[in-house]
């Protein structure tokens, strides 16, 4: 089956640049003349700042890394591309850790039945939603198919923990 993207965690290099971008445009305060284009001017000052950035990871900047150049001081740069991957690989494994830490570890497959964890509620005060059958399991990206109600949902398996009590039918 062909289903849509289950989240934005699929991609999560460009959602966080969509986001850095919304940032930066949402914070301009300033008053432009009505034959300006604010958003051409805006978005090219934004897009230079991002490539401009120095990254918290690999500590390069994009521009740095791309074009050999630092964009502020138009200096050479010589970056080890081989460290700045290093560096981003355990980035990736130490935020793998840290979200895995508290799932609950289980093979889905096709027909098992699960329950959509409640978040942000006292667990005590809240049930949770379920169970619900899943109709398929996309492993490279985490995610269940489950029918909920008369529709076929997208849901990461970070959300869920398996159902072992009774089947509904």
């Amino acid at each position: 089956m062909n289903y849509p993207s289950p989240s934005p965690r699929a991609n999560a290099i460009v959602e966080r640049m969509h986001r850095g971008l919304g940032d930066i445009l949402r914070v301009q305060l300033v008053k432009y003349h009505e034959k300006d284009d604010p958003i051409k001017d805006l978005t090219s000052a934004a897009a230079y700042a991002m490539r401009a950035t120095v990254h918290g990871v690999t500590k390069y900047a994009p521009s740095q890394l791309v074009f050999a150049k630092d964009m502020i001081l138009r200096t050479t740069v010589e970056a080890n591309v081989e460290l700045a991957r290093q560096r981003r690989e355990a980035a990736i494994s130490q935020n793998n850790a840290r979200e895995n830490k508290s799932r609950v570890a289980h093979n889905y497959k096709k027909g098992d039945w699960v329950l959509i964890l409640s978040r942000h509620l006292d667990p005590k005060l809240q049930l949770h939603p379920g169970p619900f059958k899943v109709l398929s399991y996309e492993q490279s990206a985490g995610a269940l198919y489950i029918q909920r109600k008369h529709h076929v949902e997208p849901i990461n398996i970070r959300n869920v923990r398996p159902y072992y009590g009774p089947k509904k039918s």
